[in-house]
């Protein structure tokens, strides 16, 4: 099954950037499961010269904590990714948000093609929604090690939350 996922994902050749979602980041600093197999699919495509800019965007917590800084910091750290060739949105406290501040950064920085990276139960509803908020976009499932433990609570919120964001949010 992850092969297949991994030749769906090659369907298209590049991108100008891809665009990683946030996810739990612990106060130590470490990356969830979630996050941090999101992280690799990136780099990944950022390495096979796929994509030219990495585009972090999450919240930051009430302590301060950053989920697109530490992403930042994890690629620059794990694969040498440039800080020229990453943006950060900290506002991206829902896939909503993500999107529309993502429209933003594409239009400052002259940017028109984009692969998104999360988890496979997650990449319908984001396509919907960037693409309703004006940034074309390719999903891209990351590469999940092994089950996510609350794989099927990410399950039932996506089956509830796609058609309230197909019927209510425009």
């Amino acid at each position: 099954v992850r092969e297949r996922r991994r030749r769906d994902a090659a369907v298209v050749e590049e991108a100008a950037a891809v665009i990683v979602l946030g996810a739990k980041v612990y106060p130590s600093g470490k990356l969830s499961n979630a996050l941090q197999y999101r992280m690799n699919r990136a780099i990944e495509l950022w390495k096979q010269n796929k994509v030219k800019y990495l585009i972090y965007t999450g919240g930051v917590d009430a302590s301060n904590l950053s989920e697109p800084a530490t992403m930042r910091a994890y690629a620059e750290r794990e694969a040498g990714v440039p800080r020229h060739a990453s943006f950060l949105d900290e506002a991206g406290n829902n896939t909503y948000l993500s999107a529309v501040n993502c429209r933003e950064i594409a239009r400052k920085h002259d940017l028109s093609s984009f692969f998104v990276v999360s988890q496979y139960f997650h990449n319908a509803r984001i396509k919907m929604i960037f693409e309703r908020s004006g940034v074309q976009c390719y999903t891209v499932p990351a590469n999940d090690g092994q089950p996510l433990a609350r794989n099927r609570f990410f399950l039932f919120r996506e089956a509830v939350a796609f058609p309230y964001y197909l019927l209510f949010r425009h």
